[in-house]
């Protein structure tokens, strides 16, 4: 006679972190600021000011009007866009 034996195998699939894409938007500034991509051993790297002829460099915002500063220690959930905020500097004759 024969004897049947039934054998179970447990696949172990690790979550991938591929990470999020932060994109720097100038909002008209005179340079590009490179793309980051975020993962969970990869933090989010200040990118620096950017720089406007003209303008004063007010900080990186999560809003395109650039009423909410980034905060920079948090968290990148999904891909994100960061606008330059600028303060147009009075020129004197």
């Amino acid at each position: 006679s024969w004897a049947v034996k039934s054998y179970s195998i447990k696949l172990i699939v690790n979550e991938i972190d591929f990470g999020h894409k932060v994109y720097f938007d100038t909002n008209g500034g005179d340079e590009d600021i490179q793309t980051q991509i975020v993962t969970s051993t990869k933090p989010l790297s200040y990118p620096g000011p950017a720089i406007k002829y003209g303008h004063a460099f007010k900080g990186w915002y999560s809003d395109k009007e650039c009423t909410i500063i980034y905060d920079f220690s948090a968290k990148i959930n999904e891909d994100t866009t960061l606008y330059a905020g600028w303060e147009e500097i009075e020129q004197t004759p």
